[in-house]
């Protein structure tokens, strides 16, 4: 079994606040974990910084995107 929920905030799309939790019981191929994350949007160009906390395999992870809109 394994769920997945979040939240996130945004302000004027540009700003964005993001949160979220990944829930896999002790036989899921994916374990627990707990994620926040800031995004930033302006003219097309998209960045995006989160981190991964709470569990064994992908605690302290900090994954960052940039990405472009057109």
């Amino acid at each position: 079994f394994m769920a997945t929920f979040g939240a996130q905030y945004n302000f004027k799309d540009m700003l964005f606040v993001r949160a979220g939790y990944h829930l896999g019981l002790k036989d899921a191929p994916i374990p627990s974990y707990l994620s926040v994350g800031l995004g930033g949007s302006f003219a097309g160009v998209h960045i995006d910084v989160s981190y991964l906390t709470a569990s064994q395999t992908l605690g302290n992870t900090i994954a960052v995107s940039l990405g472009y809109a057109f």
